[in-house]
């Protein structure tokens, strides 16, 4: 398979100590376990290339163990990084393939927001590609701001907070009236949503935070008064109309 030929070619790159490297991290992800691992030595030793030579084994693994004429599942990769300049230039040290071959081979990413990941992206790969780089930054991912989030971050949490429970998607409307403030087009992406593509696990451990009792500090910043309530019990109250803000509800939408 030329994939793996081009694979091969990648790899050979690599100086010998990255190589042992290498093969160290492949062997720990293959006795099981925890299967994290974490790889320190000194600056300028070639971490980034070491971590180019975990994606092209793994692929190669990956395309070796493919059953012939079934559909190839592209191996996703998700690169953190401190920002995203920083991101855009070790991505061209992580490629696996040449830029001749990228195009062939790689499949643009398919999300580069924490949040977005709670969307399983089964879309059909009848292009062949079988790698997908994706990188997250503490800006767009990981920092805890008050932000209002973009426009498909809302519609996931609405998505997921209707999908199940049944007091709240009873105020589906109620609901995207108060998601949907400021979205243009919020209607047809609402209709166009694949409520059927969150991931299971991620929806799960959503619901179960919402039961949590809202902090005190959450009630402060909010500008509510709703003691011992509920995440859940506080959006019901909002679709009532029980629940009122000192400010706006902004605060608590964010």
């Amino acid at each position: 398979m030329e994939a793996i030929l081009l694979i091969d070619k990648t790899l050979a790159t690599l100086k010998d100590f990255q190589i042992e490297t290498v093969k160290s991290v492949i062997a720990s992800f293959n006795a099981g376990g925890s299967q994290r691992v974490l790889v320190a030595d000194e600056v300028g030793l070639g971490k980034t290339i070491v971590a180019k030579g975990v994606i092209a084994e793994l692929l190669k693994e990956r395309l070796s163990n493919q059953s012939s004429g079934k559909k190839i599942t592209p191996l996703r990769v998700t690169y953190i990084c401190s920002n995203l300049t920083l991101a855009d230039e070790n991505r061209k040290k992580l490629a696996v393939f040449d830029r001749d071959d990228e195009d062939k081979y790689v499949l643009q990413p398919s999300y580069g927001r924490l949040l977005h990941t709670a969307v399983i992206d089964d879309s059909d790969n009848g292009s062949g590609k079988i790698l997908e780089i994706c990188s997250l930054t503490p800006s767009t991912s990981f920092n805890m701001t008050r932000g209002d989030g973009d426009w498909y971050e809302r519609l996931i949490i609405f998505s997921a907070l209707t999908k199940s429970n049944d007091e709240l998607s009873r105020q589906r409307n109620q609901l995207s009236k108060f998601f949907s403030k400021g979205v243009g087009n919020w209607d047809k992406e609402k209709d166009a949503f694949p409520m059927d593509k969150l991931d299971s696990k991620i929806f799960k451990s959503f619901h179960e935070s919402l039961k949590r009792k809202i902090s005190e500090k959450d009630q402060n910043y909010c500008g509510m008064n709703l003691p011992k309530a509920t995440w859940i019990e506080a959006l019901l109250a909002l679709c009532r109309g029980d629940l009122s803000f000192t400010e706006t509800e902004d605060r608590f939408r964010s």
